[in-house]
């Protein structure tokens, strides 16, 4: 049985002329199972290897098994559950195995399974010592937290993995999103500039606008104008259509008295089309330049905004209460 095994024939006549002649044994049992095992149809191949995993005493095969079993029942089986058991097994024999911690993992993230993601992330932690080999982990896990609605989880798992490696884009991102959420904007901006300035090291243009825009916000909201333009200018340099940086420009010039140059970006967003910005960014464009066009003096300008602006969003209070300043 084995030669036919190895060298890739039909072991199956052997194996039935072996039940015809000797009792029934987990030697036996298990020759059964490899003969399954080798089938090219992966639900046979499946029984086989748990068959033969019933009769093997060794560690090290019963893992070697499971993985073949994990592997299987994820990929051509599609059977999620039993590859979680089979992981799962396998942590019962070797806890520290990163590999089959994160596919356990990526197999509840697949699922939707956010609580057993939460405590299998929590187990992987307990496995690992302290060190910034847990920075990754509690990167995970503090994404988990914010998926289950628990920030003051995500928060604290953040903050615990920045003291671990204060270097990790993984962790400083999401971090600075729940310091801005939280009032902490000081602390915020320091790390989203950090954040920008890794994006830019790591040559990720792709991701680039939208970093450096909310870095510009933050400035503005701690009225630091200057420094705003300039992550904007950044925003724009990867892309220059990008319509919440120019937006964020237009209000920093506001900000700064300069109406001039913020109501020529502010115009640039108000004029595009939905395919160039969201509803959103032109309403907010159209309502800041009504608010500029106010500064200036300039009521009917002011109003042509504004109403544009209700167009877009029909009752937006921050447009009706400036149309009736006109």
């Amino acid at each position: 049985v084995r030669m036919a095994l190895d060298q890739g024939g039909d072991a199956t006549k052997w194996v039935n002329q072996l039940r015809d002649v000797a009792d029934d044994s987990p030697e036996l049992r298990s020759l059964a199972g490899l003969v399954q095992a080798d089938s090219g149809d992966p639900d046979v191949a499946a029984k086989g290897l748990e068959s033969v995993l019933l009769e093997t005493d060794s560690d090290d095969e019963k893992i070697r098994i499971l993985e073949k079993l994990a592997s299987l029942y994820s990929d051509k089986l599609n059977k999620p559950t039993r590859a979680i058991t089979s992981y799962q097994k396998i942590l019962k024999l070797q806890p520290s195995r990163a590999d089959v911690q994160q596919q356990l993992a990526d197999l509840f993230q697949s699922r939707g399974s956010v609580e057993a993601l939460v405590e299998t992330l929590k187990n992987w932690l307990q496995s690992l010592a302290e060190g910034p080999d847990k920075v990754p982990v509690m990167a995970q896990l503090a994404h988990a937290y914010g998926e289950l609605g628990r920030p003051e989880d995500a928060r604290a798992t953040l903050d615990g993995a920045y003291e671990l490696n204060r270097n990790m884009l993984s962790v400083n991102e999401p971090l600075a999103k729940l310091l801005q959420a939280a009032g902490e904007l000081e602390r915020a901006s320091e790390l989203q500039q950090w954040v920008v300035n890794q994006l830019r090291r790591d040559r990720e243009k792709a991701r680039l606008p939208s970093a450096a825009t909310v870095a510009g916000d933050m400035l503005v909201a701690q009225q630091d104008f200057k420094k705003a333009q300039r992550f904007y200018r950044m925003a724009l340099q990867a892309d220059r259509g990008f319509a919440p940086a120019i937006l964020g420009l237009g209000r920093s010039y506001a900000g700064s008295n300069d109406l001039t140059r913020a109501m020529a970006e502010l115009e640039k967003v108000a004029g595009m089309s939905e395919a160039q910005a969201s509803a959103a960014d032109r309403t907010a464009a159209n309502i800041e330049l009504g608010r500029a066009w106010l500064a200036s003096g300039k009521g009917s300008h002011a109003r042509t905004a504004l109403n544009k602006a209700l167009q877009i969003d029909p009752g937006n209070k921050a447009a009706v209460e400036l149309l009736n300043r006109t």
